[in-house]
């Protein structure tokens, strides 16, 4: 007996959240447990990132799950996750949280790679940053981000034409609401855009300093700082993956239906 496109779709959110866990705990331990003491820091900022990442993840592919379907010619999106048997409020709810948690890893995400930088190179964070502790300074961009995040998801939210097929909740946009979409859309696609675009020019930066010091530091040594770069940026990617790979077969199978295949 074959699954429908749909279940096949749940099944890979809760086989994705189900690995991410799975890599979530040693990932925990080690990082905990075995980061050299002259790296608190990097490692500090490392479980700040994981821990909104995993947060963000298992929300979405787990409570949310959010599929692409056509509902009298548009194209609308539908929540079958574990939050959908609890209402329209826990949906919304679980919507809200994953959207901050997302905006917050990509703080996070910036935070590793400016703090990466600064610890490789020797230099020191511009006097008006220094007025902050790093954890300050950290609480300060999250609850920022936070605030912004959830607006954006109220406005969403406020803005969304909503409505339950068999208790499934659904959210479509029409030309009354068309605006809204784009305006979050383009906001959203800019922000990503911009601290890819500076996640990508401190990564560069990172390694132009490593390469440059190479002669400076043992073999060992070296290695070790290249690896922890490169574990960071694996660790950017990694969200496109477990999020990514649902939409991606969804969209693809929204496609599918509409030229008949």
């Amino acid at each position: 007996m074959m699954l429908s496109n749909d279940a096949v779709n749940i099944l890979i959110y809760y086989v994705l959240s189900g690995i991410s866990i799975v890599l979530a705990i040693p990932f925990f331990y080690i990082i905990t447990f075995h980061s050299p003491s002259a790296l608190h820091l990097y490692r500090n900022t490392i479980l700040n990132l994981t821990i909104w990442y995993y947060l963000a993840v298992s929300i979405n592919g787990i409570l949310i799950q959010l599929l692409f379907t056509r509902h009298e010619g548009q194209l609308c999106g539908k929540y079958v996750g574990l939050a959908s048997y609890f209402g329209p409020a826990a949906v919304f709810a679980c919507v809200i949280i994953c959207t901050i948690s997302c905006t917050n890893a990509g703080v996070s995400m910036l935070i590793c790679f400016v703090f990466r930088y600064v610890q490789i190179s020797n230099r020191s964070l511009p006097t008006y940053f220094q007025w902050f502790k790093p954890s300050t300074l950290c609480i300060i961009l999250h609850v920022m981000s936070s605030l912004i995040a959830g607006f954006w998801t109220y406005v969403f939210i406020s803005r969304t034409y909503f409505f339950e097929i068999y208790g499934i909740l659904h959210a479509c946009f029409d030309e009354r609401n068309y605006s809204t979409a784009v305006v979050i859309s383009s906001v959203a696609a800019g922000c990503i855009a911009l601290a890819s675009t500076l996640i990508f020019c401190l990564v560069l930066m990172t390694i132009k300093v490593l390469r440059s010091a190479k002669a400076f530091m043992t073999k060992q040594t070296y290695r070790l700082q290249l690896l922890l770069t490169v574990n960071l940026v694996v660790l950017m990617v990694s969200p496109f993956v477990f999020t990514g790979v649902p939409l991606a077969f969804n969209s693809f199978c929204i496609y599918c239906q509409v030229i008949g295949i």
